[in-house]
């Protein structure tokens, strides 16, 4: 069994400047030269770089919140991850077991099985 943690599990989304309303935009790259929306995030959030050399961001899907969460800028990236790959994570995370669950099964599974 492999196992990773949701928190673990990130794609690379270009962020798009703030708008009127103080977010940003979080886009994904869907091939050639087009780009689809993947949602938004508020511009307090994500403090975006002075210059416009990085902006490329990891981010983390929350399912409990329905939101991205930003991690880090990604300067080695020159596009986001694929919108195929984008929608992976999204269900990966939607389906995710906790740690604590791991343990809580493993236990029961040496408790009725003898702990070989």
């Amino acid at each position: 069994m492999r196992w990773k943690p949701a928190q673990s599990l990130s794609v690379d989304l270009l962020v798009q400047r703030s708008d009127e309303a103080g977010f940003s935009r979080l886009m994904g790259w869907k091939g050639r030269d087009e780009f689809i929306d993947c949602g938004r995030i508020s511009s307090e959030v994500v403090e975006l770089p002075a210059s416009k050399s990085c902006d490329i961001g990891e981010f983390v899907f929350l399912p409990c919140h329905a939101q991205w969460l930003f991690i880090r800028w990604r300067h080695d990236r020159f596009r986001p991850n694929h919108i195929d790959r984008i929608q992976q994570l999204i269900e990966l995370s939607k389906d995710c077991v906790e740690y604590q669950e791991i343990l809580a099964v493993s236990r029961a599974c040496r408790a009725r099985h003898g702990a070989n």
